[in-house]
């Protein structure tokens, strides 16, 4: 919680949540215009998906400096990455 304060403080936060236990997953796909609905994860990993924290920083560097801040890091991984510009419609 001082990890999200912080970044709340600095007017970085955006947003976040704790994510539920990966036994709740589901994946939706559409083929052949047929929407189907299949349980459970897409892949098999050592690691899931707890939460997420959206921030916004002006750099990758200044993003990778407060991931290295959670106390998340200590014993799990924080996975770092920009949000992609979608095109205008």
């Amino acid at each position: 919680m001082a990890s999200t304060e912080a970044t709340q403080k600095a007017g970085a936060y955006l947003g976040g949540d704790r994510l539920k236990s990966t036994i709740r997953d589901a994946r939706v796909r559409v083929r052949d215009g047929k929407s189907m609905v299949l349980d459970g994860t897409q892949v098999d990993a050592k690691e899931q998906l707890a939460g997420y924290q959206m921030i916004e920083v002006p750099s990758i560097d200044e993003a990778l400096s407060w991931a290295g801040r959670c106390p998340t890091a200590k014993y799990g991984t924080i996975h770092a990455r920009p949000i992609a510009d979608l095109p205008a419609a």
